[in-house]
């Protein structure tokens, strides 16, 4: 709070003084980092990480004001949140995990004289799974080299969607079969 000090002396040269005093509460800096999040995500609003105090600024690297992007920040980032003013100034650090995208790729576009065909996906790391027409029929969706197969003719698109540690990625391959 605020408190003004009045003080006076009497006698032969009597004086007066006022000073005004301003004692300030330390601010609570305190802030949860969330579980990991994925490269591709939105960014995030860091105000809704505070438990403290709000009000203060915000350090460290994919931070842009009161926004922390993953998308420019993979792996393990140090942030501040500081908050408070002059000798009462506190702050509190801590690390967000982001993880890498990870890669799908569900090869070329391919137009076949066929009404079979054996898809040609690549998968590095994670899981995936293929997503078609239910005109289509696929050995196994989740193999990246499924065998496609259908009863008539036609133009399909397929989608290779990947997993891995929560993130997800997908690439769609377009497939034209001729009988």
């Amino acid at each position: 709070g605020t408190y003004v000090i009045h003080h006076s002396f009497g006698g032969p040269c009597p004086a007066e003084a006022q000073t005004t005093v301003v004692i300030d509460r330390f601010m609570n800096p305190s802030w949860t980092p969330p579980a990991s999040m994925c490269e591709n995500g939105q960014a995030l609003e860091l105000s809704e990480l505070i438990t403290g105090d709000h009000g203060g600024t915000w350090s460290g690297s994919g931070v842009a004001d009161q926004l922390f992007d993953p998308q420019v920040a993979v792996g393990e980032n140090t942030l501040t949140y500081q908050i408070g003013t002059g000798a009462c100034i506190r702050s509190m650090t801590g690390t967000i995990i982001v993880l890498p995208t990870p890669v799908a790729n569900a090869g070329p576009d391919t137009a076949i004289c066929d009404l079979s065909h054996t898809q040609v996906a690549v998968l590095t790391d994670g899981q995936g799974i293929w997503s078609a027409p239910i005109a289509l029929t696929l050995s196994d969706p989740s193999l990246p080299n499924t065998v496609v197969s259908a009863v008539v003719a036609g133009s399909y698109d397929l989608v290779w969607t990947v997993s891995q540690a929560g993130c997800i990625a997908t690439d769609t391959m377009h497939l034209v079969l001729h009988n």
